[in-house]
């Protein structure tokens, strides 16, 4: 969707040379002409410098933005990784089978960092969190598409039950020793506050 906006760059050019043309046919005289031919040779390499220093500029802001979401992404897998073998860790814990529920938001964690020299890209990238996963779902999804992990969350509404009661409340939060539990039999893992 937006490669059309890089013929921008193109229609620079094509103003350029048509203005060129343009003023070449309104100019007979042989001396005028002349002066539009400097100037306009004078114009289309202002704007080739121009346009070469925008391009240029873009080239290093994408790297950067690119840079940050990968960095983000390897976070992300080791924190998943981690959470993942916790779970396994945990006795009474079936892959695929209990039901697990994640209490807590990553942005309240203290695993949330952010990475010095990235903040002026935070507006462009809408991330508060320095992780892929942001909220409840895309955790599920996350453990399904990008780890292949068999896991069964419970949905949104249970969560929310589970996130109010008291030993749920005072359970510490990860990466601490006791941050998972079996209750009912469901595993609860404490993310964030």
């Amino acid at each position: 969707m937006i490669y059309p906006f890089c013929m921008l760059y193109f229609v620079c050019m094509f103003i350029v040379d048509n203005l060129k043309a343009y003023l070449e046919s309104k100019f007979k005289d042989g001396k005028m002409k002349a002066y539009v031919n400097i100037a306009c040779r004078w114009m289309t390499r202002l704007v080739t410098l121009i346009l070469a220093i925008i391009i240029f500029n873009n080239i290093t802001f994408a790297n950067d933005i690119y840079l940050k979401k990968s960095l983000e992404s390897q976070a992300t897998l080791s924190l998943m990784t981690r959470v993942v073998d916790r779970m396994e860790q945990t006795e009474g814990y079936i892959p695929g089978q209990t039901e697990v529920v994640l209490v807590g938001e990553l942005y309240q964690s203290s695993l949330n960092r952010s990475r010095n020299g990235f903040d002026r890209f935070n507006y462009f990238t809408g991330q508060m969190v320095p992780f892929s996963v942001t909220y409840y779902k895309t955790f599920e999804q996350y453990f399904h598409y990008i780890l292949g992990y068999p896991v069964k969350m419970v949905d949104l509404g249970i969560r929310n039950q589970y996130a109010g009661r008291e030993e749920v409340k005072e359970m510490p939060v990860f990466p601490a020793a006791d941050c998972t539990m079996v209750l009912d039999e469901k595993l609860i893992i404490k993310i964030g506050k």
